[in-house]
């Protein structure tokens, strides 16, 4: 792995050394919706640059090789992204969705921080649903035939930036999806799906901005 340069864009830094975005997530770095800047233009809020290039180059030394999704063919990288993204997606936008009913119910006298997690959380599952469904039904089928699909990809980024505002938000109004000293068990189990639900959503639309749809739009 050739060294970071700090003028190289979070998003090909995040392309080329696939274990970046493990170190991005924990400096809450955004890589998939606003990877367009610079390492150093990311950092400039008090990370230091010097610390993250040697945190990625560690990463990536000390552990086995992951998937240069660059690399993979068109087909299969839409079928990961089916298969494991819109999957997990879908499956825990189910599950959390009475989980907060259930802890707003118990929890949200006291907290009423609640009712704006329950807010954006209702607002993140009506923006991914059919999200999904126009990518399944109209986006994957044009791009493995090999259509012009930079009408509905300039579409689902846009959306992609929607979702990426929803999850600041997420994150902000629960600090960093730190339940509170009283939470029971179901507040807490509720917060790390939602940070899961978050840094799932950020592999997803990495690899499409900065993997499929750069491919399509190259």
């Amino acid at each position: 792995m050739s060294p970071i340069d700090p003028q190289e864009t979070v998003r090909e830094i995040a392309v080329r050394v696939p274990f970046a975005a493990r170190v991005f997530e924990a400096h809450h770095i955004d890589y998939c919706c606003h990877g367009g800047v610079s390492l150093r233009e990311a950092c400039s809020g008090g990370l230091s640059v010097e610390t993250i290039a040697r945190e990625i180059e560690a990463a990536e030394a000390s552990t086995s090789k992951g998937t240069s999704w660059a690399d993979v063919p068109t087909a299969a990288l839409i079928r990961h992204l089916l298969d494991t993204h819109h999957v997990f997606t879908r499956t825990e936008l189910g599950r959390l969705r009475p989980l907060i009913a259930k802890v707003v119910g118990k929890h949200g006298a006291s907290h009423p921080e609640l009712t704006k997690i329950s807010e954006l959380f209702g607002a993140l599952d009506a923006d991914l649903t059919p999200h999904l469904a126009k990518e399944e039904q109209i986006l994957f089928p044009m791009m493995q035939q090999n259509a012009d699909a930079c009408g509905p990809i300039a579409v689902m980024e846009e959306e992609h930036e929607e979702v990426g505002k929803l999850l600041r938000e997420l994150r902000s109004v629960t600090r960093d999806y730190t339940p509170p000293d009283d939470a029971c068990t179901s507040f807490r189990v509720l917060y790390a799906g939602l940070a899961a639900l978050e840094a799932d959503l950020h592999q997803h639309i990495h690899l499409e901005n900065n993997v499929l749809f750069a491919r399509a739009e190259g």
